[in-house]
Formats: C-alpha cells, structure tokens, sequence
C-alpha cells in the first residue's frame, strides 16, 4: 500500500484562553445591546443595527473570498486537499468546542486509512475525525469537488454536524431527548407528535 502524508491537527488551549475569549464576546454582545438601546439621534437603535450587520456581512464576504482565493490556487489536487483541511481545522478551532474532546481534520487521498485501529474507506476530500472523552470516535468526510466555494460550504456543514454530534453525545441535542410523561413519538424530521 502506497503512503502519503497526512496532515493531523488538534486543537489546543487552555481552559483560560476559552473563558477569556468568552469573557470578551460577552463584553461585546452586551455593547452591543447598549447600542440598540440608544435612541437613533445618538446612532443608536436600527441604524446602528443596519450599520453593524452591513459591517458583518462586508467581514464575511471577506472571509469567504480569502478562503475562496486561498483554495482556488490549485497546484495539485492533493494540494488544494491539503489546503481545504487547513482551512477546515481552523474553523473548528473558531467554534471553541470543548477541550476534553480531540478534533482531527485530514487530507484524504482515496486509500483506506486506519484510525484509533478501525479501518475506514475514504474519497479524495478531507476527513473530520472526533473523539469523545468516554472513547467513542466519529468520523465523518467529505469528498473534495475542486470547485472552492462548494467546498466551502461543505466545510461549513460538518462544522454544524459536529456541533451536533457534541450535543448528542452530551445528551442535549433537542432531537435526542424523548418527553417519556407525556408519551411522544418522534418522527423521522425530528418533530414530536402524540401517540
């Protein structure tokens, strides 16, 4: 079996770092809601709101033609691989998602690969690998299609869907909880209906 590299990430970072960077978004937010409160004469209220979402949506736009530029540079296809996986860890690293939890993200190259020794079939794309204090490993992929902003939005995606699976395994995803007093069932969309 050919080898090639892989490029394995994890987040690191103190319990510290996470609660100051809390500290600092909730400083933020209630400036934030200071501001609304003004009255619109004092640049307050939804002029500031339009004003600041403007703002936002010009920083994301900028975000997402950075990521696209860097992507789009294609050498190689392992290399954008590489690159789209790079990018893919750092927006885990941007959730601030648990510290007690391991979080991988890796180029894959279309070869079956071994991980925490179970054996997985992979696409040419990158793989999210995530592993619970209790053991359990989740593992989940996309298959690369070269055309960045579909990646992109991909990546996007499996950031969610490990948000997700942390709130499941954590017991506190909606879905997965089952009101037992008044006898609910679940429909296959998640909605709750009576028996």
């Amino acid at each position: 079996m050919p080898t090639f590299s892989k490029r394995i990430m994890r987040i690191k970072g103190t319990k510290l770092q996470i609660n100051e960077a809390k500290k600092k978004e909730l400083a933020e937010d209630i400036e934030y809601l200071r501001q609304v409160d003004l009255p619109e004469s004092q640049g307050g209220g939804s002029k500031f709101v339009r004003d600041t979402r403007k703002e936002e949506k010009k920083e994301e736009q900028k975000k997402e033609d950075d990521a696209k530029t860097y992507l789009g540079a294609r050498e190689a296809r392992i290399g954008y691989r590489r690159r789209l996986a790079d990018y893919g860890y750092k927006r885990i690293q941007e959730q601030f998602f648990p510290e007690d939890w391991e979080y991988y993200c890796i180029a894959t190259h279309g070869e079956a690969i071994n991980i925490f020794g179970k054996r997985y079939k992979t696409q040419e794309g990158i793989l999210y690998i995530v592993k619970s204090p209790k053991g359990n490993v989740y593992v989940r992929g996309i298959a690369a299609s070269h055309e960045p902003e579909y990646d992109i939005k991909a990546v996007e995606v499996m950031i969610v869907q490990i948000e997700n699976t942390i709130d499941s395994e954590k017991g506190i995803l909606l879905s997965d909880n089952v009101d037992t007093q008044a006898k609910l069932k679940k429909t296959s969309s998640g909605i709750y209906l009576p028996n």
